[in-house]
């Protein structure tokens, strides 16, 4: 297994939000979404920023010397795009919120999270940007996440 397998945090968690969304029948992106994708309105834009290592260590082959870092926080950044009829983007708004509320219980069975797994996810918030004379509304929501890497990804790491 690769490096990028288990440290591409972005590239795991990403893709397993848009594919929990997608089925609440949003149309969710993220980095690395086809660009015929990233222009679609209304969509949701999902973004992960890893934030700093939750201080939580396991010795890989049970020496100090292998010892890495296995959890980390983060942030999940959400961009709701609507076209800007107040109606739609507040109705969009809460078909996100509704699927947010079950994406901790279905994420860490998504595909791609065989290795990872989401312990918590916290609402951290909302920021409306109403821009009509753009054509657009936009909501920015904001979750706190700590995750993990899984004790049984770390043997199969290529060396």
């Amino acid at each position: 297994m690769s490096a990028e397998q288990i440290y591409d945090f972005e590239g795991i968690i990403e893709p397993a939000a848009c594919s929990v969304l997608t089925t609440a029948s949003l149309v969710a992106v993220h980095s690395a979404s086809e660009p015929k994708f990233q222009n679609a309105i209304p969509r949701v834009e999902v973004t992960v920023m890893v934030g700093a290592g939750a201080q939580r260590f396991s010795a890989i082959d049970g020496t100090a010397a292998s010892s890495r870092e296995t959890a980390w926080q983060a942030q999940l950044r959400l961009d709701l795009i609507t076209p800007a009829a107040i109606s739609v983007h507040r109705a969009y708004r809460a078909t996100l919120r509704k699927s947010m509320a079950t994406l901790p219980a279905l994420i860490n069975n998504a595909e791609g999270m065989t290795r990872h797994k989401i312990q918590r996810i916290v609402d951290a918030g909302s920021t409306p940007h109403f821009s009509p004379q753009d054509g657009v509304f936009q909501t920015t929501l904001l979750y706190d996440l700590q995750f993990s890497v899984q004790a049984n990804a770390w043997p199969d790491l290529d060396t």
